[in-house]
């Protein structure tokens, strides 16, 4: 049994970072210390001009970076971490596997995962500097994201951006500015430190929706923004999720629905829990009927044992891979 310490004995307390933990601004990708990027995905690092970001990525039919981009291959998707996260956290995302329908590259789609400063395998600022990092400054690394796949696919659709905690509210900032497997093994990945000044920020109204649905309409998005919420989770919980679908939802009725009845307020939210359990049969939709189904905010409740915050982590990602892959198919 641990013994209390005892009133009179100081703690020591270190604000220095362990040398293991610093990465210098241009780390070398072929530095045989790094861990191997997961199974299935390639690790590309980014150069900005703040220093080197870690890019993990999976392209259709296996490709490497250096292929070119074909003309088959559907619209790109960035993901993007949350607060102590990094690249890896969508693993179970990425991989190109044979034997696995639930993996986005299989589909067709290429995609991406950013580790933003301090993060992951990407460089990293001082305790104090990243401590203070305005979300304005995290943006430019998902700008720079942005720009790397929209170079690499020119001839693409608009890139979706998925966003996982803190990691959403920094993708809705990105487009309202304008700019564009165990516990044990988790935690092995997590970030040392993190940006406090940022997630502080999030405390407070930091996007107009109206701008942002705005800027999503004029790429021709139909279904411009999906919230997911797991059933277990305890941080930002379903009703949260579920109250921001609806705020998104009323805005949308501004822009989408000016002039008419108010009661037409109700159509622009729609549930597509549905959609986790996979594709069901039915009837094709007309394009009359998917223009009517255009700008309507979707919402889905993951339901399954373990389903927390950490959605593309734990037990039932399938299901929440499910429902962002009917997101990106209404684009097609």
């Amino acid at each position: 049994m641990a013994m209390a310490r005892g009133y009179s004995e100081k703690a020591k307390l270190i604000w220095s970072v362990p040398p293991e933990y610093v990465i210098p601004p241009n780390p070398d990708p072929n530095d045989p210390k790094l861990p191997k990027p997961p199974s299935g995905t390639h690790r590309h690092y980014l150069s900005t001009p703040a220093g080197h970001l870690e890019v993990l990525y999976a392209l259709p039919n296996h490709k490497t970076i250096d292929s070119p981009a074909e003309e088959s291959w559907k619209s790109p998707v960035l993901f993007l971490h949350g607060g102590f996260g990094s690249a890896n956290c969508y693993s179970n995302f990425l991989p190109y596997a044979l034997f696995n329908s639930w993996r986005f590259a299989e589909r067709g789609h290429p995609v991406y995962s950013l580790s933003l400063r301090g993060h992951g395998r990407s460089w990293r600022p001082s305790y104090w500097a990243l401590y203070f990092t305005p979300k304005q400054v995290l943006a430019d690394d998902v700008a720079a994201g942005l720009k790397f796949i929209r170079e690499r696919h020119p001839n693409a659709g608009p890139t979706t951006l998925v966003g996982h905690s803190s990691g959403g509210g920094l993708s809705q900032h990105v487009i309202d500015s304008g700019k564009g497997e165990g516990v044990q093994e988790f935690e092995a990945e997590m970030s040392p430190f993190e940006s406090m000044s940022w997630p502080s920020g999030m405390m407070f109204p930091f996007v107009s929706r109206k701008r942002l649905l705005s800027k999503l309409t004029k790429l021709n998005a139909r279904a411009p923004l999906l919230t997911i919420g797991g059933a277990q989770d305890k941080l930002v919980s379903v009703p949260i999720m579920r109250r921001l679908a609806h705020l998104y939802a009323a805005t949308s009725v501004g822009i989408h629905a000016a002039g008419h009845a108010v009661t037409e307020k109700k159509f622009r939210f729609k549930d597509v829990s549905s959609k986790q359990d996979g594709f069901v049969p039915g009837v094709t939709r007309t394009e009359n009927e998917r223009e009517k189904e255009q700008g309507k905010i979707w919402f889905a409740e993951i339901k399954a044992p373990g389903a927390g915050h950490n959605l593309m982590r734990d037990d039932g990602w399938e299901r929440c891979a499910n429902v962002i892959e009917a997101f990106l198919d209404e684009e097609l």
